[in-house]
């Protein structure tokens, strides 16, 4: 059996492993999932296979054949309401780009891949009210930023940082979508994926931002997880939502500062800062016990 006739096969057994393990969920829902899941990997590693050993296919393509073959995981996850078996698609499609042996890492066609997996999640959120699978897309694209954190970028370091943007961007609007037409969702979970959102945007203006945009940048997004934090608190009851979007603006703005000014100058700016962090919930929220919390930010700049 040749090069091109290995590669068939292994595609034709994962491609019946998966139809086999969807039809076995009717019965045995774990069995089935097994099934999937073992039909999935194995597409995944005769592409590898493909890629390394016999430089079939082109990077792209292998990587957009291993999604499709992630997709009927999450389809069969929805259908059969599989929380776990979503979550092992997710663990799939975050190895996958691994697999395709490209010479080089190209940012663009990454960054526009885990944008897919991305918009994909947060369907099957809106769909399944499964809020953990955002923590974990943005931990997976975290994940695969690493690197850039680390120092490895080129010309397209500002394209990327577009791509950063449009990440928090559709996270950010999905929370606001739920807290606006107000679904019952758990508060710890929702509180974590702001926190992580905004903190994954931080690390990315800092690392791929222009320094003299990073405080603006910074600023400009401040404002807008501030604006969120009130409207929290106006629609929502739920104040771990309402902290959650305080505390990464609060975060946002520290990190403007610390850009700008250095010294007994950064020192001075916080103590301002953290003062004005109280006033300005005292005045909103219209609760002294919580303007009371929110002043607790003064022992920073102590």
């Amino acid at each position: 059996i040749g090069p091109m006739g290995r590669i068939t096969i292994g595609l034709l057994a994962g491609s019946c492993l998966l139809g086999f393990g969807w039809l076995r969920m009717r019965t045995f829902i774990h069995q089935g999932s097994v099934f999937l899941i073992v039909g999935s990997t194995t597409v995944l590693l005769t592409l590898y296979a493909a890629r390394s050993l016999y430089d079939f296919f082109t990077p792209l393509v292998a990587l957009m054949v291993m999604l499709l073959s992630i997709v009927v995981v999450v389809l069969a996850s929805i259908s059969y309401q599989n929380r776990v078996l979503a979550i092992a698609s997710m663990v799939l499609a975050g190895f996958a780009p691994l697999l395709t042996d490209a010479p080089q890492t190209d940012g663009v066609e990454l960054f526009s891949y885990l944008m897919v997996v991305l918009v994909g999640t947060l369907w099957v959120v809106y769909v399944t009210k499964w809020r953990e699978l955002s923590l974990y897309a943005l931990l997976l694209v975290a994940l695969h930023s690493v690197p850039y954190f680390m120092g490895a970028f080129s010309s397209q370091q500002d394209l990327l940082l577009l791509f950063a943007f449009g990440f928090t961007a559709l996270i950010f609007l999905t929370n606001i979508v739920s807290l606006v037409k107000n679904i019952a969702l758990p508060s710890s979970a929702v509180a974590m994926v702001i926190i992580g959102n905004g903190l994954f945007l931080i690390a990315w203006i800092l690392t791929a931002g222009q320094k003299e945009w990073q405080s603006l940048l910074l600023t400009a997004w401040m404002i807008v997880f501030a604006g969120a934090s009130f409207m929290a608190m106006r629609i929502s009851k739920k104040t771990e939502i309402f902290y959650a979007h305080g505390l990464t603006a609060v975060v946002m703005l520290v990190a403007a500062t610390a850009a700008e000014l250095d010294g007994s100058a950064l020192t001075l700016a916080y103590i301002a800062e953290s003062l004005l962090v109280a006033f300005v919930v005292a005045l909103f929220s219209r609760n002294m016990g919580t303007a009371m919390k929110a002043s607790l930010v003064v022992i920073g700049p102590m």
